[in-house]
């Protein structure tokens, strides 16, 4: 909804298209930025299932909870890139500069289509 469009209300209906009402332009954009704002919570796992709650007055154990899983993944699949760069290690040392393009290296569009 572009403010260009000139709509002042949007029509509320039924699925059987029988009028509930009227919600104005800045009522529906309130609504798009509140779930928006929910939505981006839940995919970083700052509000998960508790939404009832704020950030900073949930417990350490729920955040420790919530978290453990993806940290116990991201260990091991720092393990598994260990174990992958071991033999390069001597090189790396020595050009330490490669380490440095490790990251822009992998995200090249030739590397993706590898994946």
């Amino acid at each position: 909804m572009k403010p260009r469009d000139g709509l002042v209300a949007l029509p509320v209906v039924y699925e059987q298209n029988i009028l509930l009402g009227n919600i104005t332009r800045d009522e529906a954009l309130n609504i798009i930025k509140e779930e928006h704002t929910n939505d981006m919570e839940r995919f970083m796992a700052i509000m998960g299932k508790h939404a009832n709650t704020t950030y900073l007055k949930t417990s350490i154990w729920t955040h420790f909870r919530i978290s453990v899983g993806w940290l116990v993944i991201l260990a091991f699949s720092g393990l598994i890139s260990d174990s992958i760069l071991e033999p390069y290690e001597g090189t790396l040392t020595s050009l330490m500069i490669l380490a440095f393009y490790m990251p822009q290296a992998y995200e090249t569009p030739e590397a993706r289509q590898q994946r």
